[in-house]
């Protein structure tokens, strides 16, 4: 019977040995690798995305080198439209070093003397705004702004309420 005892518990032990080899650890690891990358491919998409825009911005910095002076002439007679309010009429030099889009818009709102808002989920990383005019109308900077922030960000102005919304596009920034 001791014999018969002894047996039975060496089996136990040897099925809960077996048991614990057969455990979910290696799913646990592959859940783990997968998750690392899916952040590594969503690291090298925001990467992607900034180089695009950076190759954006220096494509429109060299179109504007390349400018004659009836096109940059074009280009304030665009600012004189009639949609364009007074404020951004008016004719500045602005050097503004490389700085996140809202806070781009909201120095040219500040220049105008509107309010402004910013609004939108805020992209993990910055979208990165340069903007170097002289004695241009103040449209052409917010004219630049669009084109270096495209479809990711949007400058909206409400002449009336004397307000600028500084808007981040849901779509673009999630």
């Amino acid at each position: 019977m001791n014999r018969m005892l002894i047996g039975a518990a060496l089996a136990i032990s040897g099925v809960l040995t077996l048991t614990g080899c057969a455990s979910n650890e290696p799913v646990a690891q592959a859940s783990v690798a997968s998750s690392n990358l899916q952040e590594s491919m969503d690291r090298v998409e925001v990467e992607i995305v900034d180089e695009l825009r950076l190759l954006a911005k220096l494509r429109d910095e060299e179109r504007k080198k390349r400018l004659t002076e009836e096109e940059k002439q074009q280009r304030i007679l665009q600012a004189q439209d009639e949609r364009v309010p007074p404020e951004f009429k008016q004719h500045a030099s602005m050097s503004v070093p490389p700085k996140d889009a809202h806070e781009v818009c909201t120095l040219l709102a500040d220049a105008v003397e509107y309010e402004s808002t910013v609004e939108g989920p805020i992209p993990r990383r910055p979208i990165w705004v340069r903007i170097n005019i002289r004695d241009e109308p103040l449209y052409s900077a917010v004219m630049d702004l669009g084109r270096q922030t495209g479809s990711a960000f949007t400058m909206e102005i409400y002449p009336l309420s004397k307000l600028v919304r500084c808007v981040y596009n849901r779509e673009v920034n999630e």
